[in-house]
C-alpha cells in the first residue's frame, strides 16, 4: 500500500514534538549513562585498593600442628573468629568430596587439576584465603582432612595398613607424604 500525500507529510507541529521526545529519551539515557560510568569508576578504584591493601601471608616455617596452628596463623583464633574458621573447614571439606579426591592417597598424590579447582573454589567463597601465598592455609586444611579421614578409616578397618607405601621408622608416613615440599623450609 503507498502512503498517501497526508501520511507522507507531519505537521511542523508533530515533528517537533517527535523530535522533542526523542531528545529528551537521549538525555535521559545520557544521565544514566554518565552515572553508571561514576559507578564503575569508583568500584574499579576500589578494587584496586583493594589488590594493593592485600597482605600476602607467607607459610610459616615447620610443620602444621607441631610448629604452629593454622587457626592462629589464619588470624581466626580470636573472639568471634572461631565461627568462620569452622565455615572454612567445612567448605574444604565438602569441595574435597565435590573434586573426587581420593582420600586414601596422600596430598602429594592427589590430581593436581582438580587441587587447583579446589583452591579457585576455595578462594572465590572466602575472600581471606587470596592472602595466603601459595594457598598454602588451604593446603594444609586438605591435608588435615585427608589424613583424618585415612586414620578413621583405617580405625574403622575400611581400609587396611597394607604396606603400600612409604615406612618411616617414626611411622610417620602421613605427616612426611602430605609434606609437599619434603622440608619444612619454603
Amino acid at each position: 500500500m503507498a502512503p498517501t500525500q497526508s501520511n507522507k507529510k507531519m505537521s511542523m507541529k508533530e515533528l517537533q514534538a517527535a523530535n522533542d521526545a526523542l531528545q529528551a529519551k537521549l538525555e535521559q539515557s545520557q544521565q544514566k549513562y554518565s552515572q553508571l560510568d561514576i559507578k564503575y569508576r569508583k568500584n574499579k578504584a576500589a578494587q584496586k585498593k583493594l589488590r594493593r591493601d592485600v597482605v600476602v601471608i607467607p607459610k610459616p616455617k615447620g610443620e602444621h600442628g607441631r610448629d604452629f596452628n593454622v587457626q592462629c596463623e589464619m588470624g581466626l583464633d580470636g573472639p568471634g573468629r572461631r565461627g568462620l574458621y569452622l565455615n572454612i573447614l567445612a567448605t574444604v571439606r565438602d569441595l574435597i568430596a565435590a573434586e573426587g579426591l581420593d582420600r586414601t592417597l596422600w596430598f602429594r598424590q592427589q590430581d593436581p587439576v582438580k587441587m587447583a579447582r579446589l583452591y579457585v573454589t576455595a578462594r572465590d567463597r572466602f575472600p581471606l584465603l587470596k592472602q595466603f601465598r601459595n594457598d598454602w592455609a588451604t593446603a594444609e586444611i586438605v591435608k588435615q582432612a585427608l589424613r583424618n579421614s585415612r586414620h578413621n578409616s583405617r580405625n574403622k578397618g575400611a581400609v587396611p595398613n597394607s604396606g603400600i607405601g612409604p615406612t618411616f621408622e617414626n611411622g610417620n608416613a602421613d605427616e612426611m607424604m602430605d609434606d609437599e615440599s619434603g622440608s619444612d623450609a619454603e
